[in-house]
């Protein structure tokens, strides 16, 4: 059924393609000749996708390539019907910056020391995130591959729309990301240390171990009989001498044959002891390969990254290394100057818990598989107005047995309708369902949002997007239906020539405990780069997550809610030596708490770690 599910979906979707280029009409061109495609957009989270899992593009241990130096993609501002940019009243151009060098704030909601998997804020992959400008500027002719700066003229431009919950991404040949080689690779290595390389509870649970006596053998009881008495002859009667005298009446006497026997008892172990985990800290070594590749024409646009590690623990119990690695992918082509096809993938293998990951547990389950896949086809239907259909698979696949019902896979589709309102600002309507299959068959649920929001640029240094609405997710199996507020927002500020700050939230449904539960969680992530010379630059990541789980039941006196906070923060620093080595550094503090739950269960997984660690990349 889940594989009818899946080839209808795609079905429809591929309709929907190949139903826009049918519809285009080459008759309708841009202004001035420079046509462009559809609406971007895309940004926004869905009820359970795992956005943002996992694409760090660099080696250097905080996610990003470490050596390059190259100022950023230049965004264009809000849009005009086929991309062109907008104006201000006053008729200069939009074009907000930002910072040189950077690739955006690491991810250190993960916990590993290479950052691997993390979301960072604002800025993916070399790009600049321009929520306001739909995808498919237009082009001229001949490509553009990395190396070398492009003319204002003659630079191929994309904006393809990113994943839920995040803005638009911006290409411009020449600038930023396609300003560098078409391959790269790099290598890295980084020693440090782990306080808790177990998450060990701060105040683990203990018992003491638990016996019974039970009862090996029953008691006996006495076992006697009756003996008949004995006739005596002659012999000395008190007070009469000695003599015969008659004999004694006939008769009998009790006779003891088998004493009483007590009942034995032994003790036997119910539940044995439960010792305090120990709190463990351990160096750690971790090796990283990266590869990136990165192309563009004035018809498609291709880049790539990739990177495998393992970590490696001197004092772990169990098994002393962890593999891991990171798959970012963005492919675009535009079929027409109207209609455009994007293609987004990340996936990534991770050891640790990552706060920025939606549906994701905040405790240590061991290795887990975050990915998403979304394929957007955009079209421009008038100056204005434009629409974009989505198609998303994501999910998490745990690996240990005792995390398996955490598993989720997810099947989403949306549909986004934007108008450009004037040069700075883009009104939004979306519509989402998604379809959520668990390891745990009662968990299924199919959830719909309805949607309304904005794209904005406030100034050249601050822009934006928001949505706001309503989700109702349904448990298939059961019936039970709840309904929550659901918002997503991604807001960047260049605060300065050499710094950015970016933020993005959501508020929504995530994945329930079980058939009686209702999970709410607010994540937010807040990052900052900040340049302070052309070889040093630094950033700070702040994750957030805040999980209510409100579990209802027939019997009053079982519901209960329970609530987890989890934070992540991590600071690193990156000073460039030369055009191929640069040096790195980082630090990351994680914390959960827990409260509630039957008979207050959770505060027994609170915990803190920190990790710091020092290490190298070359790049070539």
């Amino acid at each position: 059924m889940k594989q009818l599910r899946l080839s209808l979906a795609m079905a429809l979707f591929w309709g929907l393609c190949g139903g826009a280029v049918l519809a285009q009409d080459s008759g309708s061109s841009g202004s001035g000749g420079s046509g462009g495609s559809s609406g971007g957009g895309g940004s926004g989270s869905s009820s359970g996708g795992s956005s943002g899992s996992g694409s760090t593009s660099g080696s250097g241990g905080n996610g990003s390539s470490g050596s390059s130096s190259e100022s950023e993609d230049t965004s264009s501002g809000a849009s005009t019907s086929f991309g062109s940019p907008g104006l201000t009243p006053g008729g200069s151009t939009i074009q907000p910056t930002t910072p040189s060098g950077g690739q955006g704030p690491a991810g250190a909601g993960n916990g590993s020391p290479s950052g691997t998997g993390g979301t960072g804020g604002g800025i993916l992959n070399g790009t600049t995130t321009n929520p306001t400008m739909p995808p498919g500027v237009v082009l001229p002719s001949g490509p553009i591959r990395g190396g070398g700066s492009a003319t204002s003229g003659s630079a191929p431009t994309f904006t393809v729309p990113s994943l839920y919950g995040q803005g638009a991404q911006t290409f411009v040949g020449g600038q930023g990301r396609l300003s560098r080689p078409r391959y790269q690779y790099s290598g890295s290595i980084q020693i440090g240390a782990d306080d808790n390389v177990l998450s060990t509870p701060t105040s683990p649970f203990t018992s003491p171990a638990v016996f019974q006596e039970v009862e090996i053998s029953p008691a006996i009881p006495e076992q006697d009989g009756l003996a008949p008495n004995t006739p005596t002859g002659p012999g000395v009667l008190p007070g009469h001498g000695q003599g015969n005298f008659p004999a004694p009446q006939n008769g009998f006497h009790k006779v003891v044959l088998a004493p009483a026997q007590p009942a034995k008892f032994q003790k036997v172990l119910v539940s044995p002891a439960v010792p305090s985990q120990p709190r463990i800290a351990s160096f750690v070594f971790q090796a990283n390969v990266g590869a990136s590749m990165q192309f563009a024409s004035h018809k498609s646009l291709f880049t790539l990254d990739a990177n495998i590690n393992s970590t490696t623990y001197t004092n772990r119990p169990g098994r002393a290394s962890d593999p891991g690695g990171s798959l970012g992918l963005i492919y675009a082509y535009r079929f027409t100057p109207r209609v455009q096809f994007s293609l987004t993938v990340n996936a990534s293998y991770l050891s640790q818990p990552d706060t920025s990951l939606v549906n994701s547990n905040a405790n240590n389950q061991g290795s887990f598989f975050p990915f998403t896949i979304k394929a957007d086809a955009s079209y421009q239907w008038a100056r204005r107005f434009s629409t974009v259909t989505s198609l998303t698979e994501d999910g998490i696949q745990y690996q240990e047995a005792a995390a398996q019902n955490s598993s989720f896979h997810e099947t989403v589709f949306g549909q986004e309708a934007r108008y450009l309102w004037s040069p700075r600002l883009t009104a939004i309507g979306e519509v989402r369902y998604s379809v959520k299959s668990n390891d745990d068959p009662q968990l299924d649920s199919n959830t719909v949002e309805l949607l309304a929001g904005a794209e904005f640029i406030m100034s050249r240094r601050f822009s934006g997007s928001l949505r706001i609405g309503v989700s109702s997710q349904d448990l298939t199996l059961t019936g039970y239906t709840t309904t929550s507020p659901y918002f997503e927002t991604s807001l960047n500020w260049r605060y300065s020539t050499a710094g950015l700050l970016s933020l993005t939230a959501r508020y929504g449904f995530e994945n329930p405990i079980d058939i009686h539960s209702s999970v709410t969680t607010l994540r937010l992530s807040v990052g900052a780069t900040q340049a302070f010379s052309r070889r040093l630059r630094g950033g700070l990541t702040i994750s957030f997550a805040d999980s209510n789980n409100q579990e209802t039941a027939s019997d009053v006196s079982s519901a209960f809610t329970s609530d987890q906070r989890s934070i992540t923060a991590g600071l690193n620093v990156e000073y460039l030596y030369s055009r191929h080595i640069t040096f790195t550094g980082s630090y990351t503090y994680t914390s959960t708490m827990n409260t509630g739950g039957f008979n207050n269960a959770g505060s027994f997984q609170d915990y803190y770690r920190n990790q710091l660690f020092l290490g190298v990349s070359y790049t070539f």
